[in-house]
């Protein structure tokens, strides 16, 4: 009889820790940490984003004013020049004017390419944070459904002590 009552109470003590490692699991498949993560992702990339459309935005005003500048020496040119023909001031305008969609469209095209690395990168940087909480969960799931399972052969075992 006292040999039983020590193995009771060592499946006792058996069952108290398992009990323990189970609540344990369950904090641990807390996301709080990998949502963190993604929250402090996402503003970096908003930020990223928004410093781009920034500078993008300052480049475009700088060339505007540059660009009117042109145009004024241009036309105080044009006023000197009075004797010029107008056939040569229209194949400046249009020269003006495809250097002016070109240098536009160049710098859409770099705010582009740097927008989607930006984007690129933090997808990227998603998914393994995404992959590694979901392995964690993975993982913590099957630890825990290991312990309830131990925890229900624990409560066979006492049963038959009792």
């Amino acid at each position: 009889m006292a040999a039983s009552r020590i193995e009771l109470a060592a499946l006792v003590a058996q069952m108290n820790e398992t009990l323990s490692a189970i609540r344990s699991t369950i904090a641990s498949l807390d996301m709080a940490h990998h949502n963190g993560l993604l929250d402090e992702l996402v503003r970096r990339r908003d930020w990223g984003i928004e410093a781009l459309l920034g500078d993008y935005s300052a480049g475009c005003s700088s060339m505007a004013q540059d660009r009117e500048l042109e145009r004024l020496v241009i036309a105080e040119r044009r006023g000197i020049d009075g004797g010029e023909r107008e056939q040569t001031r229209r194949s400046e305008d249009e020269q003006r004017a495809a250097r002016i969609r070109n240098e536009d469209a160049r710098v859409k095209a770099t705010l582009r390419k740097c927008t989607k690395k930006v984007l690129d990168q933090a997808d990227h940087t998603m998914s393994l944070i995404e992959q590694d909480a979901q392995r964690m969960l993975q993982e913590g799931q099957e630890k825990l459904r290991a312990l309830v399972e131990w925890r229900k052969e624990l409560n066979h075992l006492i049963d038959d002590q009792l």
